[in-house]
């Protein structure tokens, strides 16, 4: 059976609610959003879409038979 590459993207969606002083809403926005990579956020959505899909050529098959080729959980480790 073809074995195919497929890339998997993860879109995860958070909110929080920041106080935050600044002189009008604009710059609050700014403020806001200068401050939030130090956050913790909790994540209450997430989305899947695929990238990319590649098949597995003939010759890629024959070395992952062999073990030449590593698996993707292989690969992370």
């Amino acid at each position: 059976m073809p074995k195919f590459t497929v890339a998997v993207i993860r879109i995860g969606y958070a909110c929080q609610d920041m106080e935050v002083e600044a002189p009008n809403e604009e710059e609050a926005k700014e403020v806001a959003l200068d401050h939030a990579g130090g956050e913790s956020f909790s994540e209450h959505h997430s989305e899947y879409k695929v990238d990319y899909v590649t098949s597995m050529s003939e010759e890629q098959r024959r070395d992952e038979k062999r073990g030449l080729y590593p698996d993707k959980e292989d690969s992370a480790n």
